[in-house]
């Protein structure tokens, strides 16, 4: 089986040397986003420390007459650096993806006082399912 795949190859992609470069080209790519997933979540957890302890939860900004509280951009640099750090940690995308998602939402409805037991259980159900239904789709 294995030889009969080699023989349709191109005369250039038979050489051992080649698959040598081509394994070396993604281990140097994979290397890459590593580094820059690593840089990504060292950058977002800068940020997010910024914001826990220089600011107060009263802070407002304007922008263009409208004032927003600090509390949005506390959420979503928690959302970047969460999702940041467990993609780098399980290298999987999705899954940092889906668990930051999971924290922030857990977040806000604590920020809603929505803190009785079924809440959390509804969440973790609804996450559990959409990790579900994206493995499976592969």
């Amino acid at each position: 089986m294995i030889s009969s795949i080699i023989t349709r190859l191109p005369i250039f992609c038979q050489d051992p040397s080649f698959k040598r470069i081509d394994i070396l080209y993604h281990m140097r790519k994979k290397r890459r986003q590593r580094f820059f997933s690593l840089v990504s979540t060292v950058g977002f957890l800068g940020i997010f420390l910024y914001l826990f302890f220089f600011l107060s939860p009263d802070t407002k900004f304007s922008i263009f007459n409208f004032e927003i509280t600090i509390i949005p951009l506390f959420l979503i640099a928690l959302f970047f650096f969460v999702s940041s750090l467990i993609a780098l940690i399980l290298s999987n995308f999705r899954r940092g993806l889906l668990l930051g998602l999971f924290v922030v939402s857990y977040l806000i409805l604590r920020l809603l006082n929505l803190t009785h037991i079924f809440f959390l259980i509804v969440l973790i159900a609804l996450f559990l399912t959409i990790e579900l239904f994206f493995s499976q789709r592969k």
